[in-house]
């Protein structure tokens, strides 16, 4: 591609050639006109003096000449100028157009384009400015795509990290208020807060530019989510009536990363706390069939006036990103009284 480029500037014009051309061109013109406009004058000049019966002596005869060349030398002059500049003046106007361009960019115009003209470096200097802009526009294009990508997962990460944060400070809010313990119930909820712990330290990770997911295999895949359902249901249970359905579950492996479950899990109770109706039940049911795992909630829906927070949906469009990551689906319906939503995985058997 360089090897050609190279070739192409080769072939271009000289800008110096050309107004040696223009320059010879119009000395040639001027020099016919000179010729014609001398010839013609003499001849008009005499059979005028003839036809009036003015003699001229040898002495008139000159000083007539003379002034006939001079005046022709003049016109011929005249035409040389005016060629030149018509010839020239293209470039000059093309010039202008460059400059224009140059403008534009400095202006940050990086729409103008500038015409392609001729072949020489004029045409040259025009294509390099035209690409210049075009670069800087995708650039900037790219830039501002990058800024809203980046500011879309400050907001989604932000969302995610409130959930764990909350369930550490509800944890620790019911530690303090509760009087007598034994050992296996606070080593329970220390691995609980440990675990949201674990999660924000994940999700700061990933805020930071960490994004490496943490893909493992876990045996015992039912009991991962008997544990995420129970952490579900205790982020709810306060407020809603939980109803939990394991009828379709069987026992099952594969390959996952558990804060990406997490994070669909404490999603899925996010938004019943922000939206749900405490008046209904919270029903969730999960399926495994065929290297697929199921998740399908319903519950109801709150007036916006009753609830008081609008909806940005920052939460399902996180889980549509991660279960995006397992080639799987996500189906929401949702009217004034009614959710649903449908997550589908796809469960990998191997790295």
């Amino acid at each position: 591609m360089w090897i050609k480029e190279n070739k192409k500037i080769e072939k271009r014009n000289k800008i110096a050639f050309e107004l040696l051309e223009f320059l010879c061109i119009s000395f040639i013109v001027s020099l016919f006109a000179f010729g014609f406009l001398y010839f013609t004058s003499c001849s008009i000049a005499m059979t005028y003096l003839s036809g009036q019966g003015i003699p001229l002596d040898e002495m008139e005869e000159i000083v007539l000449l003379f002034w006939i060349r001079v005046s022709c030398l003049l016109g011929a002059v005249i035409i040389f100028v005016l060629l030149f500049l018509f010839l020239f003046g293209q470039k000059v106007s093309y010039l202008i157009s460059i400059i224009q361009g140059v403008k534009a960019l400095e202006e940050k115009q990086m729409d103008f384009e500038i015409p392609s003209e001729g072949n020489d470096e004029f045409t040259q200097l025009a294509e390099s400015i035209n690409y210049l802009a075009i670069s800087q526009k995708l650039l900037k294009e790219k830039e501002e795509g990058l800024k809203k990508e980046r500011e879309e997962m400050i907001r989604s990460i932000s969302h995610d990290i409130r959930t764990p944060l909350t369930s550490i400070l509800s944890y620790s809010e019911y530690m303090q208020k509760k009087e007598d313990w034994n050992k296996e119930e606070v080593l329970s909820y220390m691995e609980l807060m440990q675990a949201k712990a674990e999660q924000i330290k994940i999700l700061t990770n990933q805020l930071l530019g960490k994004k490496e997911r943490n893909l493992e295999l876990v045996e015992h895949g039912k009991i991962l989510i008997e544990q995420l359902v129970m952490e579900w249901e205790e982020l709810l249970e306060e407020q809603f009536q939980c109803e939990v359905i394991w009828r379709q579950c069987d026992p099952f492996s594969g390959i996952f990363d558990i804060s990406e479950l997490r994070r669909i899990f404490d999603n899925l109770s996010s938004n019943v706390e922000k939206y749900g109706d405490p008046k209904r039940v919270v029903r969730l049911e999960v399926i495994t069939e065929e290297e697929k795992l199921i998740l399908i909630q319903e519950n109801g829906v709150r007036a916006e006036r009753e609830s008081g927070v609008e909806s940005n949906k920052i939460g399902l469009n996180n889980i549509k990103q991660i279960v995006e990551q397992y080639n799987g689906t996500v189906e929401v319906m949702k009217d004034e009284a009614d959710f649903r939503i449908q997550i589908m995985l796809q469960v990998q058997k191997n790295l």
